[in-house]
This record gives structure tokens, sequence and C-alpha cells, in this order.
């Protein structure tokens, strides 16, 4: 989901996630790797039109570890794209 107020300021919703994932090991043992469904939001601020200043923020990213659900904390990032 993307919505942008005066072609300046936006917020990007994105919701991600496997429908499943398993690993196979070589002696035929069918390990399940668990994904929760994961959230991203990202702040945009366009300075001009090909200036833009990006924070994303992800509250619970998550390992692919055979049969077991480990959350490990959140993510951010900031980023600035410069379009010539």
């Amino acid at each position: 989901m993307r919505y942008y107020y005066n072609r300046t300021y936006g917020i990007l919703l994105n919701v991600q996630g496997y429908e499943k994932r398993t690993y196979t090991d070589p002696t035929g043992v069918v390990h399940n790797i668990p994904t929760d469904a994961n959230i991203t939001a990202t702040f945009v601020w366009r300075m001009s039109m090909n200036v833009n200043w990006y924070i994303a923020f992800n509250p619970g990213t998550q390992t692919a570890v055979l049969d077991q659900n480990w959350r490990n904390g959140s993510n951010w990032d900031l980023n600035f794209q410069y379009l010539w």
C-alpha cells in the first residue's frame, strides 16, 4: 500500500510472507521452516523531483531455522536517493 501527500510526504506499507517452507535432509526427514508474516513501514520525504529520503522500520525480523521459530528483533534503514 502506498500513500503520498502533495507528492512530498509518503508512507509505504509492505506485508510479505512465504506460503510454506520446508527442507528435506539427506535421510528423507522433512523439516518445517516457520515463516511469520513480515510487516515493513517506509516513510518517504521527496525534497524535489530527483532527491528522496527514506526511513524504513521492520518491527520483527525472523531467522530461517529448522523446526524453531526465532525472532531476532527489529530492523531499520535510512536511505538517500538521487536521480540524475
